[in-house]
């Protein structure tokens, strides 16, 4: 039974061109004890229910016996289960509050000598700071039995827009790196392993911190056009938390996928979509720590460097990285990053060995991925090294928030990715 589920798992984390597919169940109330998660993962496969997705929010379009969510460009978030035998019962609800703009997008603004930037984190994980918002709107769509209701919360108001805001941030920033891969890798790698690399970070953990150290131009990003913006855009590094959860979703769900994700084995980094068959065993290994010993693993990915500065401001940047992953919360074990011979060197500095190699289908350049212990002495030394490095920046948090009427609207969006020849985007 197990083994018929795992091509439908696989096909929800490399689902890379639609919009984001995750899983839920329909047997145990969230208003249950806090362990019916697991409940609801062994009823789901003992019950041989489908694990699938849907084209559209309306619920007649789910098969009968699946189980899932999505969520699409409007801001709806639509939470299904249909079982075989069982009529749909629906609950729709409205999610405004928000508190965005979050500490860690506001961020710090960095002076050096004159030098001036603003250091912003615009990724999935501060927004975890909403998970109570969420779960009460969640909740408030279920009913008082054992029974999961199908629901659909729509964000609108603040919270629609502040998701708005933050994925025109997002793709901007995308944009640009997938340029640079353009440019940079596209002189030697064939182009399906480019079109994979460019699609790597759409698919796999959708926990990320998403930092971006722009070069100050004496007017907030809030209130920056989209050209304005990218002109800024002085570096960015992201760091991936190998996991099921999603920020976006409610605890409730992302507790079910967590215990979904124990029972069907998956490969849940952006490496691994590049890896070769010779290495995934070595891949595997690794990315089961979470389960079997607890550890907790990430993946850095997206580091690009789009202007010039100084060393001491590279230091800090990379110092910033290290102190999210070593964080009080949740902090990481083991970093990972996919390297070409270049960046190999630069990480080296900073503590990483090698761990495999990556195939790529061409004898120009050799990639890599390499591995960081973040427990080790060696990470403290370099934590301490990049500390010395980066000490004359004056950092000043940034708690002045602009009016939400000062804001600029939010940015239309662009498909960055690479297409084959053949094919166009939509106009």
């Amino acid at each position: 039974m197990l083994s018929s589920l795992l091509p439908l798992w696989k096909y929800w984390l490399t689902f890379l061109t639609g919009l984001p597919i995750a899983v839920a169940a329909d047997s145990v109330s969230p208003k249950s004890p806090p362990n019916c998660e697991e409940a609801w993962a062994r009823l789901a496969l003992a019950n041989g229910i489908e694990l699938r997705g849907t084209s559209g929010p309306l619920l007649d379009r789910v098969p009968l016996g699946s189980i899932g969510w999505r969520s699409d460009s409007y801001g709806r978030q639509v939470f299904f289960a249909r079982r075989r035998g069982a009529p749909p019962v629906f609950a729709s609800t409205v999610v405004s509050r928000t508190h965005f703009p979050y500490p860690e997008f506001l961020g710090e603004d960095w002076n050096l000598n004159g030098q001036r930037f603003r250091l912003m984190n615009i990724g999935t994980h501060p927004t975890l700071a909403d998970s109570e918002i969420l779960e009460d709107a969640f909740l408030k769509t279920q009913s008082a039995t054992s029974e999961f209701q199908s629901a659909e919360l729509t964000m609108s108001a603040e919270r629609g827009n502040a998701l708005k805001i933050l994925g025109g941030f997002r793709n901007a920033t995308e944009v640009k790196v997938i340029d640079v891969y353009r440019e940079r890798k596209g002189k030697y790698l064939p182009f399906e392993a480019l079109r994979k690399l460019s699609f790597i970070d759409q698919g796999f953990a959708k926990d990320f911190d998403l930092l971006v150290l722009l070069r100050d131009t004496g007017k907030d990003p809030l209130k920056m056009s989209k050209q304005e913006f990218e002109d800024s855009l002085a570096a960015t590094i992201r760091l991936a938390r190998f996991g099921a959860t999603d920020p976006l979703l409610p605890p409730s769900i992302n507790r079910l996928l967590e215990a979904l994700a124990k029972e069907i084995p998956f490969e849940g980094l952006p490496h691994s979509y590049r890896l070769n068959e010779g290495f995934k065993k070595s891949a595997d290994v690794l990315t089961a720590f979470k389960d079997q010993s607890g550890k907790r693993v990430a993946e850095i990915t997206r580091f690009v460097r789009f202007q010039e500065f100084s060393s001491e401001i590279m230091q800090g940047f990379i110092k910033t990285l290290f102190d999210v992953a070593a964080g009080p919360k949740e902090p990481i074990d083991f970093l990972l990053i996919s390297v070409d011979s270049h960046t190999r060197k630069l990480f080296r500095r900073y503590g990483f060995e090698d761990f495999a190699t990556i195939t790529t289908g061409q004898e120009v350049e050799q990639e890599y991925l390499m591995i960081l212990d973040t427990r080790s002495e060696r990470f403290k030394e370099i934590q301490d090294k990049l500390s010395r490095e980066s000490a004359a920046i004056v950092r000043t948090p940034v708690e002045v928030k602009p009016k939400i009427s000062e804001w600029s609207p939010p940015w239309q969006l662009s498909n960055p990715y690479l297409l084959p020849e053949n094919v166009s985007l939509p106009k």
